[in-house]
C-alpha cells in the first residue's frame, strides 16, 4: 500500500473539500488545521498505478490550479497502518443533545446525562459528520424533528440518498423516525451502513446499494434527505421531489453556496410546473449551504 500526502494553504484548503465532495466517495482526505486553517492532503492506494490515476482526476476537479505530481510525498505502509489512516479525520461531534462518537474513543469520551450517544465506525466511506454538509443535514434535521419541531417523527418515515456511513439514517432512528431507509451507489457505504447501525444495536433500517433510479418505492417519505452533489440533485431533482408525501420535507445538501440560488429556482419552477406549493429556506455554513423544502 502507499500513503501520498502534500501540504496545503488555508486556500487550498476549501478548493481541495469543494473537490473532494465532487469525487465521493475516494481514496482522499483533507486533514486541516483549526488554528491556521493550513492543512494536509493524504490519501491511501494500493500502488502507483492507482495513486496517479486518483492524482489526474482530483486535478481535473479541482477548482484553483495543485500540481500534486510535484508536492506529493509516498511512503509504504502495512496494511495495519493504511486500514487505520481515515481515523485521523474523524472527531466526536454534537448536535443538539445527540453525540456521534468515533467506536475507537466508546471506552474514553464520556455522554453527559439524559443526552444520547451513538458510535460510528465510517471507514472509508463519506460522511462522517465533521464536514459541513453533513453537518447542515444533521442540525436540519434535529431541530426539525426534535420537542418543538415542524415535524413529530412518531409513526414518520424518511429516507437518506447517498447514506454514506448511515449516519443521517441512524441519527433519524434515534429521533424516533419509524421507518427509515437508505441508498446509496457505492456497495462499501451500504455495507458500513449496515454495520454502524448493528453497532449501535439499531434495527429498523434498510440500507441499500442502489441508485435513485433503481429504487423500488412501496410508499412515499415524510422526510426525504439527499446529501448529494448541486449537478446531481439538479438531474434527479424530479425524482427526489416524487419520493416525497404531498406535505413532506426535502432537505438538501451538498451544495456550494454560490450554486445555492440556482439549485433554488430549479426547484421552484419544478414546483411550480407540478402545481405545488412549498415553502423554501436556505441554510450556509462556511463555503456550504443547505436547501430546505417543506410542501404544503
Amino acid at each position: 500500500m502507499l500513503k501520498a500526502s502534500c501540504k496545503l494553504d488555508c486556500r487550498a484548503v476549501e478548493a481541495m473539500e469543494a473537490a473532494l465532495y465532487e469525487l465521493a466517495p475516494s481514496n482522499w482526505y483533507v486533514i486541516e488545521n483549526r488554528l491556521n486553517g493550513n492543512g494536509f492532503l493524504e490519501g491511501v492506494f494500493e500502488n502507483q498505478e492507482e495513486m496517479q490515476l486518483a492524482v489526474k482526476e482530483l486535478e481535473s476537479v479541482s477548482p484553483i490550479r495543485l500540481d500534486l505530481s510535484q508536492g506529493l510525498r509516498t511512503e509504504r505502509l502495512e496494511d495495519r497502518d493504511w486500514k487505520e489512516a481515515y481515523k485521523h479525520h474523524f472527531q466526536a461531534w454534537t448536535v443538539g443533545n445527540f453525540h456521534c462518537i468515533p467506536i475507537w474513543e466508546k471506552e474514553s469520551y464520556e455522554i453527559p446525562e439524559n443526552e444520547i450517544g451513538f458510535y460510528l465506525d465510517p471507514g472509508m466511506a463519506f460522511g462522517t459528520g465533521n464536514h459541513e454538509t453533513t453537518k447542515l443535514c444533521l442540525e436540519s434535521l434535529v431541530d426539525l424533528s426534535s420537542e418543538g419541531g415542524k415535524v413529530d417523527p412518531t409513526g414518520k418515515s424518511l429516507i437518506d440518498l447517498g447514506c454514506g456511513s448511515g449516519i443521517i439514517a441512524i441519527t433519524a432512528k434515534l429521533l424516533g423516525y419509524d421507518r427509515v431507509d437508505g441508498i446509496d451507489l457505492d456497495p462499501d457505504a451500504a455495507r458500513i451502513s449496515s454495520e454502524n447501525a448493528a453497532l449501535n444495536a439499531i434495527d429498523g433500517i434498510h440500507f441499500r446499494a442502489c441508485g435513485i433510479d433503481q429504487f423500488e418505492k412501496t410508499d412515499c417519505y415524510d422526510v426525504v434527505v439527499a446529501n448529494i452533489q448541486t449537478d446531481v440533485l439538479q438531474n434527479l431533482s424530479e425524482e427526489i421531489l416524487t419520493l416525497a408525501n404531498k406535505r413532506g420535507t426535502v432537505i438538501l445538501s451538498g451544495i456550494l453556496k454560490k450554486e445555492v440560488k440556482e439549485l433554488e429556482r430549479h426547484f421552484l419552477e419544478l414546483l411550480s410546473v407540478r402545481k405545488m406549493d412549498a415553502q423554501v429556506e436556505v441554510k450556509n455554513l462556511n463555503e456550504w449551504s443547505l436547501l430546505g423544502i417543506k410542501l404544503r
